[in-house]
């Protein structure tokens, strides 16, 4: 869902309380607005935390440290992570332009229709792929490297 359906839902009165405590949430798009919501800053998985109360990234953050989220499109840039949400072909940032160590990553939440990743050491198709799952790229010695799933 997106942050404003979030909210939609989280600002009747009551709608989250104790017995939601530990509730997750995958964010689409969009950011949280008020108290509860404030720790939303883009796409990722959150979970509400009765005790404050307030929805809490999930792993210290939804954004990934030196990472900015950008809306799916056909290309994706160094420092870049895309959130999929249907399948398609994703070009890797030009080999010319990058240097050791740049990164990129793409987060799938397609919901098993997978993606594929062009411009890469070896193309990567995602058909099987687990929904929420990431693949971040690496480049090394002149090409795109799959190191993390």
């Amino acid at each position: 869902m997106t942050a404003a359906e979030l909210s939609s839902k989280d600002d009747t009165s009551g709608t989250y309380g104790a017995p939601q405590n530990g509730a997750i949430v995958y964010i689409t798009a969009g950011t949280g607005t008020g108290a509860r919501k404030a720790k939303i800053t883009g796409p990722g998985f959150y979970y509400f935390d009765n005790s404050v109360p307030e929805w809490k990234p999930i792993g210290g953050g939804a954004a990934a440290p030196g990472y900015t989220y950008v809306a799916q499109a056909t290309s994706i840039n160094k420092n870049e992570s895309m959130l999929v949400t249907t399948n398609v072909t994703v070009a890797a940032p030009p080999a010319a332009s990058s240097v050791n160590g740049d990164k990129f990553r793409i987060v799938d939440a397609t919901g098993g229709a997978g993606f594929s990743v062009t411009g890469v050491a070896t193309t990567t198709t995602t058909a099987t792929f687990v929904s929420g799952s990431a693949l971040e790229y690496t480049f090394i010695s002149g090409a795109w490297y799959c190191t993390s799933l």
